[in-house]
């Protein structure tokens, strides 16, 4: 189901014999996943049973960021030596055209401290993936270019340009790639998808048509042109969901909201 060139790619350490700490670890982790879950935080995983080594894992914008309702894509590969080394991450949610925040590269590379990929705070025997689910959301934030080195207090105009610009390729790439192919590892989380896109639709909507009036106020250009697009591409993937799947959008609705129930019922 997983890519095994992904793995080939990333060296022998990454090739699926697990220790046998790596997969009680793995084992534990699950299990502690299963029991108190990031799904209330829009945070939704999925295991490989065939590849214990292979997990992947759809993380919602927080509201109030550029990025909100909007679903991001990961692949993680955990190392056979799991957890003296941290799991690899890559970001499958992207064109070879945007780049969403300073973090994540177009190419899918995910820089993050914990998992070796950028300055802070390292990886520990003692860290999680729940621990690495949970940066990787904090990396959505509401002025994602204070990301980027040197930039950690700005605040001029141009970080209003590059949230508005990552509020929209989030719904054009992100919001809408459930009408599109998707990679095998997120086939058991299409549903999921689904549901997602079912019950944020009018919210993208109010995102996209925000930029209808634009005229180059914020980006020193005619955003109109490049915009306009985004809007009626949405209402058609809803239009065709609806008519010609009407019977999997509603298992996928309930599919969605099921989760979220299970996961308000285990918190208490």
């Amino acid at each position: 189901m997983f890519s095994a060139v992904f793995s080939d790619e990333l060296g022998e350490d990454y090739n699926g014999a697990l220790s046998v700490v790596a997969s009680r670890r793995l084992l534990r982790e699950q299990a502690a996943l299963h029991r108190e879950g990031l799904e209330l935080q829009g945070v939704f995983h999925h295991f490989d049973e065939a590849n214990p080594h292979k997990a992947a894992a759809v993380v919602l914008g927080p509201d109030e960021t550029p990025y909100a309702r909007c679903p991001f894509l990961f692949e993680f590969t955990f190392p056979n030596t799991y957890p003296m080394k941290p799991p690899h991450a890559k970001l499958l949610t992207r064109d070879g055209r945007v780049r969403f925040n300073p973090n994540l590269y177009v190419n899918g590379k995910v820089c993050l401290s914990i998992l070796g990929t950028w300055a802070g705070p390292s990886w520990t025997s003692l860290s999680t993936f729940r621990t690495v689910l949970i940066s990787i959301q904090s990396l959505l934030c509401s002025n994602p270019l204070q990301n980027e080195p040197g930039h950690e207090h700005e605040t001029s105009s141009d970080c209003d340009l590059y949230a508005a610009m990552v509020r929209y390729e989030s719904v054009a790439i992100a919001a809408l790639q459930v009408g599109k192919t998707l990679p095998p590892c997120f086939e058991p989380l299409r549903a999921l998808l689904g549901g997602i896109f079912l019950c944020n639709y009018s919210v993208y909507c109010e995102m996209l048509a925000g930029f209808v009036t634009c005229e180059g106020r914020l980006d020193r250009r005619n955003f109109r042109d490049s915009i306009g697009p985004g809007l009626p591409r949405s209402h058609e993937l809803y239009r065709q969901l609806s008519q010609k799947h009407a019977g999997a959008l509603n298992d996928a609705f309930f599919h969605y909201q099921k989760r979220l129930f299970e996961a308000r019922r285990s918190a208490f």
